[in-house]
Parts: structure tokens; sequence; C-alpha cells
């Protein structure tokens, strides 16, 4: 009986957090895309490269892997996302384009497609 109390808190407890932890992403979401909208009205080629920047602290992802890899659609949107993912897509790669890039990229682009039908069915 203990057993079963100490688990159904322990699921309480983690249902909990991963609510807590959904809302946040959610505000954090909202917060990056208004920042870097405001960044890509300033300075769109900055913009570009500060989505671009390997970040030490994230084993060196950059802000577009991290934004893909944690489902930020909300985020990839941004006008200033879809202008660097455009230019990646339509190959004008640098030589300093990584290869996570183009696939990134790729996968995104078939995410976007999908999501914005499924909007335009509701």
């Amino acid at each position: 009986m203990i057993t079963t109390t100490t688990t159904a808190a322990t699921t309480t407890t983690t249902t909990t957090t991963v609510k807590f932890l959904v809302l946040m992403t959610r505000e954090f979401e909202k917060n990056a895309s208004e920042l870097v909208e405001e960044l890509y009205e300033l300075d769109q080629d900055k913009s570009h490269l500060l989505l671009d920047r390997q970040l030490a602290t994230w084993k060196r992802s950059s802000v577009l892997k991290l934004a893909d890899s944690a489902n930020l659609m909300d985020f990839m949107e941004q006008d200033c996302c879809q202008t660097k993912l455009d230019t990646i897509w339509r190959g004008k790669l640098s030589t300093s384009t990584a290869w996570w890039q183009v696939r990134t990229t790729q996968f995104t682009h078939s995410r976007s497609v999908a999501y914005s039908r499924s909007q335009a069915e509701r």
C-alpha cells in the first residue's frame, strides 16, 4: 500500500512537472519568435547569421537545429527562419553550411507543408 501511494504521488509530481515544462516551452517559443522577428526587421543578414551560429553551450548546435529538435513550429514559421531555410533549400549553400542544416531544411519543409495543410482543414 505504501508503494502505491508513493507511485501515485510520483506520477502526480511527474505530470505537474511535464505540464510546467510544456508551458515554459511555449512561453520561450513565443518570446524567441518575437525576438527573432524584431531582429529580422532590423538586419536580415545578421539575423540569419544568428540562426546559424553554433552555440558552444549547446554542443555546437544552432538555433535552427535546437528549434527543429524541440519541434518549435511557431518559431520555425517566422519570416527570418523561413527565409534562411529557403536560402539553404534552394541550394545557396556556402562551404560552411553543415550537412545537418540541409537535412533539417528538408525535414522542416515537409513538416511545415503538413502543418499548413492540417491548419487549412480546420
